[in-house]
């Protein structure tokens, strides 16, 4: 393997493991002992009382006491949630782990169930992810056997106000607002309740272009612009050396919001102290976890802020200008400038250091044998994180243009994978080479991780890849160089990969056909259903002649895939419990656009093509079949709407005039059935 990255200091130690393990769903490893004789014959009350302030690993060690012990817990339902959580992927433990911050709604809901244990151990904070998750479960079977579903509006914001951005961290508990009516930011919090209350606001005279300046699951940090110092000409928008640039409010452990303002001459300490700044030159790029933010000036470098121990906000590092990507653990930063891609890395005191640079003259040395100029290619075209960080790939997908404006024409086109090892080094892992049968300029080519970061499809226009990582950090080609099941004499169009949730199946849709591949018990990938559905094949076809944008979705439990036309037809497809793929049409008449999942996968939201203002919830039913559950109405015409990851809640933004409205909406079910349908939310249960 070749490596080209630069020493560095040792690896940062990697986080502990689970409490509940996957090996050992029943009883975890002990941690905590209990006299026999003390608590046998205890009420049950009481002893369920104790067990609500135990860790479940703890709870679970109780059980080993006596017998009785065992079948009280056993009908209290211990056993049962903490097999459930065992048996999820890691993926989506890490998901229920994040559901569970600061999370207010969703751990009222916790504490309110009517299932015992649920609201039991909803107190001890080391249960939630694992209560959380078996709420969850619940909550899908409690959905799926309902009439109905209503829905009651619990906030709106846009008719006091006037919305020109505003943010929303992923738990949906944290909202900032750009309010140019009132001349302010404000920062909202969800209660328990599910309504909004505000807890800080600052007065602004000037709205400069938002950037994405909210944490992603905490929402407990906040970067805010300042206005420029008063002048008769605040077109220019300058700052002085002194002037304060950046506010940075952040909300302490006691739930207090804090703020540190901080200087052009801080920010920009090289810059001298007659260093003006012009706000229309200013970028801004925040990591994935909120602890760190890439600013910079026109200038070639930029700089990198991060969060000290103090919990001062200071420099850190910096970083060349270019397309930049952050891992999603926001611990690695990839940068593409022209033929090389720079990469950083944050250390344990937070300062991030340069990592070393990938050349792409590295993989040229065909292209120099035939002449051409490598600075005439552009370089790499593409890069992906894997969703671990623990891997990357790069595309060269397009040969670009001579110095004389002339096609450049190849028959190879690569990726190229990586991946980090023990000592913090980059290296290559593999280079993947497609061949075409004559030279082009460019070509459709594209990777796609899985969720759990084990398989990686390379999709190209006319055929694919899957790949699998061995235990030794390897990748092996499982599937090389497949066909689609449809082929065609024009270029086909560009495909797209989609995953679910626990990595065991994928769709490869391209326009109008469609690929099912799932995981055998032996983990063998085999296409388990191919279909096509009615689409526009036009070719490249106007999309403002067409009434809506066609779509293609593989629900997140990866039992459903929906896909609509340009008219807002709907085309279902749905998994039996055999493992059969049907078809289904809730509704001939129904005219859906923007189709949306939430994460359990037994709920589909779409916009009504003919009644914009409309938004139609379809859900499963016990029998399989998807059928309308509801109907929302909001104010205006509906731009985007999106599930609360907890379930219980959607979010609407809707256009009325020339306003902008943000509306929250509790789900609330009208139970009727108490059958309880199969339908498998692992890969175990697929293999059954």
């Amino acid at each position: 393997m070749r490596e080209f990255i630069l020493p560095l200091p040792p690896a940062q130690e990697k986080p502990d493991k689970p409490c509940l393990s996957e090996t050992n769903p029943v009883i975890p490893e002990q941690s905590a002992h209990f006299h026999r004789w003390s608590i046998t014959w205890l009420p049950v009350e009481l002893l369920l009382k104790i067990t609500g302030y135990l860790p479940l690993k703890d709870a679970c060690n109780l059980a080993l006491v006596s017998r009785r012990m065992h079948t009280v817990l056993n009908e209290y339902g211990l056993f049962e949630v903490v097999r459930y959580y065992g048996n999820l992927s890691k993926n989506e433990q890490m998901f229920y782990r994040d559901l569970s911050i600061t999370n207010q709604p969703l751990i009222h809901h916790l504490r309110t169930s009517t299932i015992q244990v649920i609201a039991g151990q909803s107190y001890c904070t080391d249960d939630l992810p694992a209560i959380c998750a078996y709420h969850a479960d619940h909550l899908r079977n409690e959905t799926i056997n309902a009439i109905s579903l209503k829905f009651v509006l619990l906030n709106s914001f846009g008719r006091e106000d006037n919305i020109s951005h505003y943010f929303l961290n992923e738990n949906h508990s944290q909202l900032l607002i750009n309010d140019r009516h009132s001349s302010q930011y404000s920062i909202w919090t969800v209660g328990s309740d599910g309504y909004w209350s505000m807890e800080f606001t600052l007065k602004v005279r000037c709205f400069f272009d938002s950037f994405n300046s909210i944490d992603r699951y905490l929402g407990d940090t906040f970067f805010l612009p300042v206005d420029p110092p008063p002048s008769e000409r605040l077109v220019f928008k300058t700052y002085g050396a002194k002037d304060v640039l950046l506010s940075i409010i952040h909300r302490d452990g006691k739930g207090l919001w804090e703020t540190q303002q901080m200087t052009v001459a801080e920010l920009f300490p090289d810059a001298g102290n007659e260093q003006r700044i012009d706000v229309t030159t200013l970028s801004y790029q925040v990591s994935p976890d909120g602890k760190s933010l890439i600013y910079s000036e026109d200038s070639p470098w930029r700089q990198i802020l991060s969060r000290e121990l103090n919990g001062q906000w200071t420099i850190k590092g910096d970083c060349p200008q270019g397309y930049t990507y952050f891992s999603p653990d926001s611990n690695h930063i990839a940068i593409d400038i022209d033929e090389y891609i720079v990469f950083f890395r944050k250390q344990k005191d937070g300062c991030w250091l340069d990592n070393g640079a990938l050349k792409f003259s590295m993989y040229t040395t065909a292209l120099t044998k035939k002449g051409i100029d490598i600075e005439d290619t552009g370089g790499f075209d593409s890069i992906a994180f894997s969703p671990d960080s623990q891997h990357f790939a790069a595309c060269f997908n397009y040969a670009g243009e001579d110095s004389d404006d002339m096609e450049i024409h190849l028959e190879d086109f690569f990726v190229v994978v990586f991946s980090l090892g023990d000592n913090g080094r980059w290296s290559e892992t593999i280079r993947i080479t497609k061949h075409q049968p004559h030279p082009v300029q460019c070509i459709s080519l594209e990777v796609t991780f899985s969720p759990d970061s084990r398989y990686l499809v390379v999709h190209s226009e006319d055929n694919f890849d899957i790949w699998h990582l061995t235990d030794n950090n390897a990748w092996i080609a499982e599937i090389k160089d497949h066909d689609y099941f449809q082929k065609s004499g024009r270029v086909l169009p560009n495909s797209m990969v989609t995953f679910n949730v626990d990595s065991s199946v994928f769709v490869l849709f391209q326009e109008g056909s469609a690929m099912v591949w799932q995981l055998d018990g032996a983990g063998v990938w085999h296409c388990q259903h191919n279909f096509i559905y009615t689409c526009d094949r036009r070719g490249n076809r106007r999309y403002e002649n067409s009434a809506v944008l066609t779509a293609q979705k593989l629900s997140p439990d990866g039992h459903s895939i929906i896909c609509t036309d340009d008219r807002g037809r709907l085309d279902i497809r749905v998994q039996k419990e055999d493992g059969e793929w049907v078809q289904q049409t809730p509704d001939p008449d129904l005219r859906l656009c923007k189709p949306v999942f939430n994460h359990g996968g037994y709920l589909l939201a779409g916009l009504d093509v003919n009644n914009k203002s409309c938004l139609v919830v379809l859900g499963i039913n016990p029998n399989g079949i998807w059928q309308e559950k509801g109907r929302l109405q909001a104010e205006g015409c509906i731009d985007s709407f999106k599930f609360s990851p907890c379930g219980h809640s959607i979010q609407v933004t809707s256009i009325d005039g020339d306003q902008k409205i943000l509306s929250f909406w509790q789900i609330e079910r009208e139970p009727d059935r108490q059958q309880r349908m199969y339908l498998p939310s692992s890969r175990e249960a697929d293999q059954e």
